[in-house]
This record gives structure tokens, C-alpha cells and sequence, in this order.
């Protein structure tokens, strides 16, 4: 059997734990990253063209593996509904990013990240509608400590509310909840796709999805600037390096929703923004009030609560292994 081909679902804490911080750390870095590459001073303003690079790196990186069955064997897909739940999930990838792209020519950066807190409350709504999952008083009020210790960790003078800009940032929570609640039916009992399955398939409807749109936008007129301005090696070496780092990402991302669930990992990226708050601090000396500080503690609190309790959801295996041994004999 492959090594890609194991349930992550059976592992020991020490793997579960070494993932979420593993989650937690490229974020940060695939943050700050794209965050100053994509600054109006870099003049390297082309998601499009960074999000197509992504994506072909992740087909090619799940292609190129497949050819060592020893390594991972991708998971042949045959039912109708299975090909449905990949364009779905590739249209609300897509979905998210252009409306983020939108969002953020409306609002400043400060309060476009408040509103993407709310992305865990709308995958709770979904798991309870969906699946009709009831979530423990306990739980719940640590993914409110979260969520809440965030907006205040983030409060500054510089918050705006444009209304339809608002309303676009709101638009891309709900598409970015829906990726999620998508994720978890492609890696669950069900389909049991694995993270580099879901790089490979959903690389092409994401490919059909955003190079319109990069023809459609003024993105190659920006590219080109920026190449005459710098080098096309320099170009170069700024894809490659986002492409590392976004497969990196994508399959710690998909695998870290197999191994412990959609909502929680929503979670985890509302908590990635108070890291970089604390980043920002430590390293760039950003100011923070005593309101800011007590939020970043409220929320570091709260993560670390509902960390404990997802876990105590999840039995590794030499836990059931071993209680059912107990039991034959």
C-alpha cells in the first residue's frame, strides 16, 4: 500500500498535533508572503497569474508522484456525484478568490481579515444543516473566545465599512465556508479522496475557471510591467517560490480536514490572523493597545481549549486498537 494511500484519521496525537502546527506555520509564512508580493510598492499585483501557477504546480506535483506507486496511487473517481462535488469545490476555490480580489479594493486590509473571521460560524451553520452535527455548549464557546479574541487582537483606527464592499467580503466568507464543507465530503467516508487527489482533479476545472478571468482582467498588462521594470528570472523565482509554498499548504490543508474536521480547521485560520498579529509586533514593532492584547490572550486561550476538546473527539488508534484487543479478549 502506498504511504499516501493510509488513513490520516488513525494516527497518533503526535502526528494530529505536528499537522496543526504545521497548518499554522505555512499559513503564516504563505500570508506575509503573498501579502507583501501583492503590495501596490512590490508592483507584482497578479494573483491570477500566481493562483494558475499554483494550481499547475499542484497537478504536476500529484501527476509526478503517481508514477511511484509505492508513494501514493491516486483514487480513481467514477461516480457522476464525485466528479460534481470536485467542480463545485473548484468553482468555490475560484469564487473566494475573486471575491477576496473584489473585496479588498473596497475595504482596507484590517477589516476585510475581521469579516473572514466569521467563516467558522457559517461551517458550524453548515455541518448542522448538512449533516445535522450538534456541537457541545463547550465547544461552541471556545470557537466564539477564538473568533472574538481575534476581531478585538485586530481592532485599529483604520477600520472602514463600505457597504458594498461588505457585502462582497461577506460573499467570499459564505464561498469560503462552502470550500470547506466541500473538502470534507471529498476526504470523507464517503469518497475518500486524499489531499493530492484533490490537487490533481480539481486543477482543471480551476484552470477553465481563472484563465478567462486573467484575460478578462488587466493582468497581463501589469505582468509585463513588472517585468520590464525587474527581469523575467525575477518573475520567475517569485511563482516558483509560491508555488512551493502553496502545494505545501494545499496538501497539510486537505490532510488536516481528513484528520480532524472542516469546522476546526476553520478555526485554525482565524487563529493564523492572531499570529500574525503577534508577528507584526514582535518583528515590525506594530503597536498594540491593552483591548488588542487582551483579545490576542482571549483567543490564544480559547484555541488552545478547543484544541483539547476536537481532540478528545478523536481516538488514535493504538487507543481503539487497544480497547478492542480488550475486548477479544
Amino acid at each position: 500500500q502506498s504511504t499516501w494511500g493510509k488513513n490520516p484519521t488513525s494516527m497518533p496525537y503526535s502526528f494530529q498535533f505536528s499537522l496543526i502546527v504545521l497548518f499554522l506555520v505555512i499559513g503564516v509564512i504563505s500570508h506575509v508572503f503573498n501579502s507583501s508580493l501583492l503590495m501596490e510598492e512590490t508592483g507584482f499585483r497578479v494573483p491570477f497569474v500566481l493562483s494558475i501557477s499554483n494550481t499547475i504546480a499542484g497537478f504536476l506535483c500529484s501527476f509526478l508522484l503517481n508514477l511511484y506507486p509505492t508513494i501514493y496511487q491516486r483514487k480513481v473517481m467514477f461516480h457522476p456525484s464525485g466528479w460534481i462535488s470536485i467542480i463545485l469545490l473548484s468553482f468555490f476555490i475560484c469564487t473566494t478568490l475573486i471575491l477576496n480580489q473584489l473585496s479588498i479594493n473596497y475595504l482596507s486590509i484590517s477589516t476585510h481579515l475581521k469579516l473572514q473571521c466569521l467563516s467558522p460560524f457559517i461551517v458550524a451553520l453548515l455541518y448542522y444543516y448538512y449533516e445535522e452535527t450538534k456541537f457541545k455548549s463547550n465547544y461552541i464557546y471556545s470557537m466564539i473566545g477564538v473568533v472574538f479574541g481575534a476581531v478585538l487582537g485586530m481592532i485599529d483606527s483604520d477600520s472602514d465599512l463600505n457597504f458594498f464592499g461588505v457585502m462582497i467580503c461577506i460573499l467570499s466568507v459564505i464561498s469560503n465556508s462552502l470550500q470547506f464543507i466541500l473538502i470534507s465530503i471529498n476526504v470523507g467516508s464517503q469518497k475518500q479522496l486524499g489531499s493530492l487527489d484533490l490537487l490533481y482533479y480539481t486543477s482543471i476545472p480551476i484552470l477553465i475557471i481563472l484563465i478567462p478571468s486573467f484575460f478578462i482582467s488587466n493582468e497581463r498588462q501589469l505582468f509585463s510591467d513588472y517585468i520590464s521594470k525587474t527581469t523575467l528570472q525575477t518573475a520567475f523565482t517569485w511563482i516558483i517560490i509560491s508555488q512551493c509554498i502553496s502545494v505545501c499548504f494545499y496538501i497539510t490543508f486537505y490532510t488536516l480536514v481528513k484528520v480532524l474536521s472542516a469546522i476546526y480547521v476553520s478555526i485554525c485560520d482565524v487563529f493564523k490572523l492572531v499570529l500574525l498579529v503577534i508577528i507584526s509586533a514582535v518583528v515590525y514593532g506594530d503597536r498594540l493597545t491593552s483591548l488588542n492584547l487582551l483579545g490576542l490572550l482571549i483567543s490564544t486561550i480559547s484555541f488552545v481549549m478547543i484544541t483539547i476538546f476536537e481532540f478528545e473527539t478523536k481516538k488514535p488508534y493504538e487507543q481503539v486498537r487497544g480497547k478492542e484487543e480488550e475486548k477479544e479478549e
